[in-house]
C-alpha cells in the first residue's frame, strides 16, 4: 500500500501499473500499532525496528510519515483496495484496517473490507479459507479486468 501511495505522489520511481491492492492484517499506521501492548517475548516493537528508533513515542512525526493515511487524498489516484483483517488480532490491531478504511471510503477511493469477527488469527489458516480465497480472487478478476493481465 505504502508502494502505490508512494507513486502517487511521487515519491519514488514511477513504476508499472497496479491494478489493485489487496491488505490481510496490515499494519497500516504505526502510531496505532505503537499503542498496542507489546508481547512479552518481544524486545522491540517491530514498527521501531522499521523506522530504526527505539520506540515509537518521541518520534511520532516519522511514524506518521511511514503510516498511510498521511498520504491518502482526493485527488491522487489509488488502484482498488481490498482490506481483510480480524476482529481480535492478537498482533496487529484490527483498528488499523478500520482507519484505513475510513481514510480510504471518504476521499472517494473504491475500497472493500472484510473484518472477520471474533477471529483471533493474524494470517495463516484462516486467509486461506474457500470463502476468503474467493473473496480475493473475485477481487483481483475484478481489478484485472480490461488490463491484459
Amino acid at each position: 500500500m505504502m508502494s502505490v501511495l508512494f507513486n502517487a505522489h511521487g515519491l519514488c520511481k514511477e513504476f508499472p501499473n497496479i491494478t489493485g491492492v489487496v491488505l490481510e492484517s496490515a499494519s497500516t499506521d504505526l502510531l496505532i500499532c505503537a499503542k498496542a501492548a507489546l508481547p512479552a517475548w518481544l524486545k522491540i516493537r517491530p514498527s521501531a525496528a522499521l523506522l530504526r528508533v527505539e520506540q515509537i513515542e518521541g518520534n511520532e512525526e516519522l511514524a506518521q510519515k511511514a503510516s498511510c493515511g498521511m498520504y491518502i487524498r482526493e485527488e491522487i489516484k489509488i488502484p482498488p483496495v481490498l482490506l481483510i483483517h480480524s476482529e481480535c488480532d492478537p498482533v496487529v490491531s484490527v483498528e488499523n484496517s478500520r482507519v484505513l478504511y475510513n481514510q480510504l471510503f471518504s476521499t472517494h477511493h473504491e475500497v472493500d473490507y472484510y473484518e472477520l469477527e471474533g477471529n483471533k488469527a493474524h494470517g495463516g489458516a484462516t486467509y486461506y479459507d474457500d470463502g476468503i480465497l474467493d473473496i480475493i480472487q473475485a477481487f483481483c478478476n475484478s481489478s484485472c479486468r480490461g488490463t491484459g493481465v
